[in-house]
């Protein structure tokens, strides 16, 4: 599916980040939670399907194509899509790579430190705009904070149930290690042909 622009937006209009507020609402963010706990999980793993310790420690939950996640699919489509024609103007073609559900608890000493979400290889090189929505209430966990480095000085995603962060794939980010409770989000990428 294709929904790129058919011309960019005005420059003062472009941006490396876009912060929305309240993209699921809160019953649909815990009905998202028990759709997804159905599904298997496994360890996160860097691009290229390394698992790093030091790196990355979550558990990653691949959720099927299928009716059940339509809805949620369909929701980020649509959002996707608009920030793309209104603030970054990117062309891209829509996703290629399943939704990512995360968990990153205390216990395990949760987090994803400094990365970007391209890559050399596979889905990952054609990247071009990250998703991440917030379906945990941010009062029940501490640290874990979801932050962007568009200009060496990190800022701190919303933490609000539902809100959601699109960013440029290529801009690093991390999720800072959990101290207490447990941090849960969903991720999607947004793919189009090279940058020129």
């Amino acid at each position: 599916m294709r929904f790129g622009p058919q011309q960019s937006p005005p420059l003062a209009n472009q941006k490396t980040h876009l912060f929305l507020e309240a993209v699921f609402a809160p019953e649909e963010c815990e009905r998202l939670v028990v759709q997804a706990s159905r599904v298997p999980e496994e360890a996160g793993r860097l691009i290229g399907s390394e698992v790093a310790q030091g790196v990355r420690r979550c558990r990653v939950r691949w959720l099927p194509e299928d009716e059940c996640f339509a809805w949620v699919h369909d929701r980020l489509v649509g959002l996707v899509a608009a920030a793309n024609r209104e603030h970054f103007g990117f062309d891209v073609w829509g996703t290629d790579e399943r939704l990512q559900f995360l968990e990153y608890e205390a216990r395990g000493r949760g987090l994803f430190d400094w990365h970007c979400d391209r890559g050399r290889t596979g889905f990952a090189r054609n990247r071009k705009l990250s998703v991440s929505v917030q379906l945990s209430d941010g009062a029940d966990y501490r640290g874990g904070s979801l932050e962007l480095n568009p200009d060496g000085t990190p800022l701190a995603a919303p933490r609000e149930r539902g809100a959601a962060v699109v960013f440029a794939s290529h801009l690093l980010h991390r999720v800072t290690p959990v101290t207490g409770g447990r941090r849960i989000a969903l991720t999607a990428w947004f793919h189009g042909p090279h940058f020129r």
